[in-house]
């Protein structure tokens, strides 16, 4: 069984989807990108995936009070049997 992750997050007072880099202040993208490839190398995700991994790679993402939330598709950043892989970083000082 394959599991996908597909989600949107919206702005209700706009009532349009967010993408993250309207969210992400420009000049903290590559001090976020550095944040995501290091929580995955604390993943069991496959060799090397953090080296390659890009801003433009994410796709699922949700806000909770301090953190932002990054969801990976079953087979997109590890094996199969690692399922859903979710890193949660810190958004202080990176978000508009």
């Amino acid at each position: 069984m394959n599991q996908i992750i597909k989600n949107f997050t919206f702005d209700k007072r706009k009532n349009k989807e967010i993408k993250l880099s309207e969210i992400i202040l420009p000049n903290k993208q590559d001090e976020f990108i550095k944040k995501v490839r290091t929580a995955l190398k604390e993943e069991d995700t496959f060799p090397g995936v953090e080296e390659s991994f890009y801003f433009s790679d994410i796709h699922s993402f949700y806000f909770t009070e301090n953190k932002i939330n990054i969801l990976f598709s079953k087979y997109e950043v590890a094996p199969g049997a690692a399922g859903i892989i979710e890193i949660s970083i810190n958004r202080n000082n990176l978000v508009k």
